[in-house]
């Protein structure tokens, strides 16, 4: 679309159309005004585009979903038209925007045919304000801090959990089809679980990756429990020194007395994603998570 449009003359439809064209979302455009506003970043946007050279068959792009920044990557011939599976992968503290960039091709491989979408979103350092020496402390006091810090509430925690619906929304406006699953590592994982809870309870959702996280405000994540049934497939290293292996059962019990279909594995490392092992295990579920849209 020419750099020349005149926003003012669109109709909502047209103007809806052009914002997800151009990788943005109208989700909080609540009047006419946001629209031509939005309508107009997304002409700039769609106007560098153009400036750009093109990406490399099969190189990640990058789109902005809610407030979120984030890394898109395909696989197995995914497009934004067409895909069987939407993955979204939120990183750990302070790790770059694409850490988890590099699972993509190893992921693909394992799940053979099926196209799939990875997003990889990013909000900063952290996705709310995480105190390492305070989560280190009550590791080292023992599994009643620990259970005590995994009962409040983080401090921005809401504000995320806000940010990250937006996000959810404005995903699935650009790839609306196929199953969707949330996941993540370490905080990431945290954010995802409790993304997917918070969910409407008719929102499709084929999965929870939780992958060397914790369980966090407990109370209310056996709440969300209640609501619908889910399925999440938990991993975490045996020797892990950042979160305890302890953390992993929890998470399992939780959900297994919420009445979810629990995945769970461990491996002998520490704080990562897993060996060779663990991968596969992830790939095959993947692939079962497609086949639940």
């Amino acid at each position: 679309m020419a750099a020349n449009v005149d926003v003012d003359s669109m109709g909502v439809k047209a103007m809806k159309e052009l914002i997800k064209s151009a990788g943005l979302s109208h989700a909080d455009c609540c009047e006419k005004a946001d629209l031509r506003n939005r309508s107009r970043e997304a002409l700039a946007r769609l106007a560098e585009a153009k400036r750009r050279p093109a990406p490399a068959p099969g190189a990640p792009e990058t789109a902005t979903f809610g407030k979120w920044p984030t890394i898109v990557k395909y696989a197995n011939g995914a497009t934004r038209e067409s895909h069987d599976l939407v993955v979204a992968m939120l990183h750990g503290v302070n790790a770059p925007p694409d850490d988890l960039v590099p699972l993509c091709d190893p992921m693909g491989q394992l799940l053979g045919g099926t196209r799939c979408v990875f997003a990889f979103p990013s909000a900063g350092p952290q996705w709310w304000d995480l105190d390492p020496n305070r989560w280190a402390a009550a590791a080292a006091t023992g599994e009643g801090a620990l259970a005590s810090l995994i009962r409040e509430p983080p401090a921005g925690f809401d504000a995320c959990r806000s940010d990250g619906l937006a996000f959810v929304a404005a995903l699935r406006e650009t790839f609306p089809q196929g199953a969707l699953v949330l996941g993540g590592f370490s905080q990431g994982a945290m954010t995802a679980t409790d993304l997917a809870l918070s969910l409407p309870k008719d929102a499709p959702l084929a999965g929870i990756l939780h992958i060397s996280g914790a369980p966090l405000v407990v109370e209310k994540w056996a709440r969300d429990l209640a609501e619908r049934r889910h399925h999440i497939l938990i991993s975490h290293g045996e020797a892990d020194p950042t979160l305890p292996f302890v953390v992993s059962t929890w998470t399992r019990e939780l959900f297994a007395g919420g009445g979810a279909a629990v995945e769970y594995h461990t491996h002998p490392g520490g704080h990562g994603v897993g060996d060779e092992a663990t991968l596969r295990a992830i790939g095959a579920w993947l692939k079962r998570a497609a086949a639940r849209a």
